[in-house]
């Protein structure tokens, strides 16, 4: 569904207890999340060339274009030429591309608060995204409200180690033998979803397939001890706006799946809303409700709990690879902890996925009739 007015696209917004497996519930008030978002929504930039570009539904892109246009400076995670991923400020769409995309590692933020607060106090628009905690510390650091300032945080499962990344760029370095000039964590070469990770250098740009520091981000065994109990989750940033990808869009608006992305947005403020209003006609939009959007994206509302294996903890698995480093300089010496912890882990899932591909298997041999009608029923229960 498309809108052109406040009522079309940013009302009636009906919430709805929501369960896609019998154990598991995301309610708003269960969750101690009060008031819950008003304005929860699926979003995609209507120009396929910018979601391509973005690693969702290039909505970011949008609100940060409409900041520029109107003369303000926009604030996002970069890398700088040694692939250090920093905050900066950029304050034309020509450097907009170094913005976009997702970066799996903690953001070096610097003077950026600083910068910031002189742009406002000057009376620049600023737009400001990062990652929860980054805003609430934002905001604890300006101390007062400003109407010329949009924040944006973006849904962050957990952040790796900065030293965990520099090892693995070291470990890139000597396999390639030429300098990094850029890497795209999650490619859309596959579509969306199918994170592609890739290295460009001066002589090629290569596709890589399992890769030990991605999978040791989506295994937490290198995120940041400090994430495992994050304080900004449940919307205590004080954020306008929540981005990310609306994971699970598949099942709650089939019809809006799109191979190159979709976007969750939850938006808490006047301001948010405004903003979200003046990009609405390069945007196509559906109404969602949180609790959709939450039961595919935990970490919305709540850390994720690191692995506790009986052979194996995260703790022991970042101290040795940051020792070893320190001990050796060797990047592909210093890593093979995490390949160790991955491969255990893997081994340790095994039966989980076993099953579940025994239930999908089981499915598949249902009548055509009998898949049809499970498949209504799944429909009405979750509308």
């Amino acid at each position: 569904m498309q809108g052109k007015s406040q009522g079309s696209y940013l009302s009636g917004n009906d919430r709805r207890d929501f369960s896609p497996l019998p154990h598991f519930s995301l309610k708003a008030e269960s969750l101690n999340i009060t008031p819950p978002p008003p304005f929860c929504l699926a979003l995609k930039a209507k120009n396929p060339t910018l979601r391509a570009k973005s690693s969702s539904g290039g909505v970011f892109s949008l609100l940060a274009l409409e900041v520029l246009k109107r003369g303000g400076v926009v604030f996002g995670a970069c890398y700088d030429e040694s692939l250090k991923v920093i905050h900066k400020p950029i304050a034309s769409a020509d450097e907009l591309e170094s913005l976009r995309r997702s970066k799996y590692v903690e953001s070096f933020i610097g003077d950026s608060f600083k910068q910031a607060k002189a742009y406002l106090q000057a009376g620049r628009l600023v737009l400001f995204s990062g990652v929860q905690c980054q805003i609430q510390g934002l905001h604890s650091f300006l101390r007062k409200s400003y109407a010329n300032l949009l924040t944006i945080e973006v849904i962050c499962n957990s952040v790796p180690s900065a030293k965990v990344w520099e090892i693995y760029k070291h470990s890139l370095l000597e396999e390639e033998g030429e300098k990094l000039l850029d890497v795209n964590f999650r490619g859309k070469d596959y579509g969306w979803g199918k994170g592609a990770f890739a290295i460009k250098t001066k002589t090629k740009t290569k596709t890589a397939g399992k890769v030990v520091y991605m999978q040791g981000f989506l295994r937490h065994f290198i995120t940041r001890p400090s994430c495992e109990n994050c304080y900004a989750k449940g919307f205590k940033s004080g954020a306008d706006i929540t981005l990310g990808d609306y994971w699970g869009v598949h099942i709650h608006h089939p019809e809006f799946y799109d191979t190159t992305g979709v976007t969750c947005a939850l938006i808490h403020s006047r301001q948010g809303v405004e903003f979200m209003e003046l990009i609405a006609e390069s945007m196509e939009i559906v109404p969602s409700t949180f609790e959709k959007i939450a039961s595919w994206n935990v970490s919305l509302v709540r850390s994720h709990p690191y692995p506790k294996r009986p052979f194996i903890t995260q703790s022991k698995v970042l101290h040795k690879i940051i020792t070893t480093y320190e001990q050796t300089n060797d990047p592909h010496k210093a890593l093979k902890p995490l390949e160790r912890a991955c491969l255990l882990d893997s081994i340790y899932e095994l039966p989980t996925i076993l099953k579940w591909r025994l239930r999908a298997a089981l499915v598949a041999c249902l009548p055509k009739p009998i898949k049809l009608y499970l498949k209504s029923k799944l429909r009405r229960h979750n509308a």
